[in-house]
């Protein structure tokens, strides 16, 4: 959002992708490791990266355009299903690990590993909102996880018993917590992103 720019980067080669969306003129630089998966920064400087084959997260400065930062990682990340927000003077970021019951936060920018938070089975996807006070993680399951973004404090809670449901999103100003029903006669829940009250069920 930052500027007529859109990043790529190839699954099968190291290197990251620069097209100007006004010219259409495209240029790409080396990086160490092919990523296939990455988010970028609010600020749209900095490429959070890695891959299937290796547990290792990357940071790539895009002004720069070099790896400035590199740790190994407790699982395979889902960096697309990251979660990022911002509290009392810094940036943060949670991942999902693929197969792992847990998620890791970190601090954005001093690229700096917080933490492990155990969950009762791998999340696929974990979203939040500048006005959700938490994050919303799924669990392959009937159960959602809610981690506190101050606190790291961990709740559940069970939409509808033996009924997946995954991949929240919100809407726009963050007043509703938006879920799928993943199951053969699904629907779309959404709740009150605070009280957790449910507010549709729309078949």
């Amino acid at each position: 959002p930052h500027k007529n720019q859109a990043v790529f980067t190839f699954q099968d080669r190291p290197l990251v992708g620069l097209l100007d969306t006004t010219t259409q003129t495209f240029q790409t630089f080396p990086i160490p490791s092919a990523l296939e998966d990455f988010f970028l920064d609010p600020f749209g400087r900095y490429l959070i990266g890695g891959t299937r084959r290796q547990t290792i997260l990357h940071v790539i400065d895009l002004l720069e355009k070099r790896l400035v930062f590199q740790a190994p990682l407790p699982g395979i990340p889902h960096l697309f299903s990251a979660a990022l927000w911002y509290d009392r003077g810094a940036f943060y970021f949670a991942l999902p690990h693929l197969q792992k019951p847990f998620i890791s936060l970190w601090q954005m920018y001093k690229w700096r590993w917080l933490r492990t938070i155990p969950l009762t089975s791998p999340s696929s996807f974990l979203r939040t909102h500048p006005e959700a006070p938490a994050i919303w993680a799924d669990q392959g399951s009937d159960q959602m996880a809610l981690i506190d973004k101050r606190t790291f404090a961990v709740t559940f809670f069970r939409p509808e018993a033996k009924k997946k449901v995954l991949h929240t999103e919100f809407s726009a100003d963050g007043r509703l917590a938006y879920l799928s029903l993943f199951e053969q006669d699904g629907a779309l829940l959404a709740y009150d992103a605070i009280s957790l009250q449910r507010k549709l069920r729309l078949p």
